[in-house]
């Protein structure tokens, strides 16, 4: 797991829902993680995007993504627990934050 960045935001997104997107951010600033980019459309969640859904997902530094990411080095004791805590309060805030607006 690596530091997160912010979170990619389907391009069929309405202006609203990226409005949104964007002010949630701003409350994870001080993590590093308040970027929005346009571009929400990974195997994980493109099906969704192309029917129409709004699809978010976690941007995360990729720079060593690939060392160990599906190798038989894959394994539990490769996770940074910083970034890994990172990720999760990020993840968290952006879901608590949208669903109580």
């Amino acid at each position: 797991v690596a530091r997160p960045l912010g979170f990619g935001l389907a391009r069929s997104a309405p202006a609203t829902t990226r409005a949104l997107a964007l002010d949630v951010a701003t409350l994870l600033r001080g993590l590093r993680a308040d970027v929005i980019v346009d571009d929400g459309g990974s195997a994980d969640t493109g099906p969704m995007s192309e029917d129409g859904v709004p699809a978010m997902e976690l941007l995360v530094d990729e720079s060593h993504y690939f060392d160990v990411h599906h190798t038989p080095a894959d394994t539990m004791d490769k996770i940074d627990r910083t970034h890994f805590s990172m990720c999760v309060g990020s993840m968290a805030v952006m879901a608590h934050q949208v669903a109580d607006r």
